[in-house]
């Protein structure tokens, strides 16, 4: 295992040499880059794609532009993923010299940026280097302050990526400059339905996210038990304001043994382009009961594999002295008998099975690399 320093070289998977060596001949390198200090969707997606590159034969690579963690092995959650998945990666030490040379000496076939800071720099230092680059765009929520500026740059500099692909519709429409519709995915193989009765709500505690909605539901269900697994700004405000049914759990590393525990998702937000949680759980036959918003009516056929409330009924005052619009979703699920259950998680995995499976998403992407698919 190599020795970690400190803001030094590029610090490797220590498997690395070996991963390689479990590749064919074939030339091609593709780098996934991102920014990234904890683990949510992108890093979700990221985890997926890379799976599927591998899967299909050829030499991928995640880059981590800085190395938040200093060293740490296993320390970002994602390296514990991607080691488990046998998945090369590198982390950097941040500074845009190590970040130019790094990619001068490896000179990969493709680089695919995901977020703001990879798409800025990397956009632009393969156009100088002659090296397709391909970008994916995320996030379309409003940014405040200093982030709407590095938002602004990162949209305007999409002309100098060779394809330019975004997650949802509402995306799609911010970016100046062509690009295509390309959907969230998954990796099916060792995909196990869960068997879990939990109510939960999975993602990130912030405005867009809605999480204080499902604390409306609790006071009105309070037979219930509702969990919350995630982290973030509103998480103190949540937990002093919730009832005692209510379970704050943090965010978790290993989602797969949560996921086990989950019979229904709740996904209340106020915008989403298709989350990352949703293909997670529906993969394993949870069904959803989501707000009409971003690309979540592509996956969730009302009544089928879930249900779909629209956004606009959590505007009307004093929401909490009135059923929450969550609130009959969940009690026909809870009526619902073993035979039913199990027909709607049936029906949760065939849709993930004919619209969102990786081996259907990665082609695309391939070509886009430049590359002819193996398979």
């Amino acid at each position: 295992m190599n020795t970690i320093q400190r803001n030094k070289k590029p610090i490797t998977t220590p498997s690395a040499e070996a991963i390689k060596a479990g590749y064919s001949d074939r030339s091609e390198l593709i780098w996934l880059a991102l920014d990234s200090r904890n683990f949510g969707g992108i890093e979700s997606h990221v985890e997926q794609l890379a799976q599927a590159i591998k899967n299909r034969g050829y030499r991928v690579c995640v880059v981590f532009l800085c190395d938040y963690f200093f060293g740490e092995q296993g320390a970002h959650p994602l390296l514990r993923k991607l080691a488990q998945h046998n998945i090369e990666y590198r982390l950097l030490n941040g500074s845009v010299k190590q970040l130019w040379q790094t990619l001068k000496q490896q000179n990969p076939t493709a680089v695919h940026t995901h977020g703001y800071k990879a798409g800025i720099l990397l956009r632009a230092m393969s156009t100088l280097l002659g090296i397709t680059c391909v970008s994916t765009y995320h996030s379309g929520e409003t940014k405040r302050g200093k982030m709407a500026l590095y938002d602004w740059l990162d949209r305007q500099t999409a002309r100098l990526a060779s394809s330019v692909f975004a997650v949802s519709t509402p995306i799609l429409k911010q970016i100046p400059s062509p690009a295509r519709f390309a959907a969230n995915f998954i990796n099916l193989n060792k995909v196990i339905r869960s068997q879990g009765k939990q109510i939960a709500f999975v993602g990130r505690l912030s405005f867009e996210k809605a999480p204080e909605r499902l604390l409306v539901l609790a006071r009105q269900l309070p037979e219930q038990t509702f969990h919350i697994y995630g982290d973030g700004p509103l998480k103190n405000q949540l937990i002093a304001q919730a009832p005692n049914n209510v379970k704050f759990h943090g965010a978790c590393s290993d989602m797969e043994n949560v996921w086990s525990q989950i019979g229904l998702l709740i996904m209340p937000s106020r915008a989403e382009g298709l989350p990352m949680a949703a293909l997670e759980a529906m993969a394993r036959g949870i069904a959803i009961v989501a707000t009409r918003v971003g690309e979540l009516p592509r996956l969730i056929s009302h009544g089928q594999n879930g249900w779909l409330i629209d956004e606009t009924l959590f505007n009307e005052p004093n929401l909490d002295s009135h059923p929450s619009p969550l609130k009959l979703s969940v009690e026909h699920w809870l009526t619902q008998n073993e035979v039913q259950r199990k027909q709607m998680q049936s029906q949760c995995e065939l849709r993930i099975r004919a619209c969102f499976n990786a081996e259907i998403e990665v082609t695309t992407l391939l070509r886009a690399y430049g590359i002819k698919p193996l398979c």
